[in-house]
């Protein structure tokens, strides 16, 4: 069970909150080095990845990181685990992407589930 909700509703945040079950496994949407692995105040756990080409992926509101800072991962790789850390009610990874110091919108890039 998986529900990609865009963030809107008067929040000051950017991405997508993918809510799904507590404790499943966060994988890393595409391969690079873990810039970032820590807490943020309304964001709880979070880690960043810097991809090729100025790519940077964000995945906030976890329930423990597995990954740790400098550690080079691959697509698929179990990054974090879904949990409620933060400003967050229900379980969800938060997920955003930004190209330079610029966000973009995540969908796009989401895998297509057929």
């Amino acid at each position: 069970i998986v529900r990609v909700l865009p963030v809107g509703s008067g929040k000051m945040s950017i991405g997508v909150d993918i809510e799904t079950l507590p404790g499943l496994g966060v994988r890393a949407t595409a391969p690079g080095k873990v810039s970032m692995v820590g807490w943020r105040e309304n964001d709880g756990i979070t880690v960043e990845i810097e991809h090729k080409y100025g790519f940077r992926t964000v995945y906030s509101h976890l329930l423990s990181a597995n990954v740790s800072e400098g550690q080079v991962v691959k697509k698929g790789d179990i990054i974090g685990y879904v949990g409620n850390t933060g400003m967050v009610h229900n379980y969800i990874c938060h997920y955003e992407i930004y190209i330079g110091l610029y966000p973009v919108n995540p969908i796009p890039y989401l895998n297509k589930i057929d």
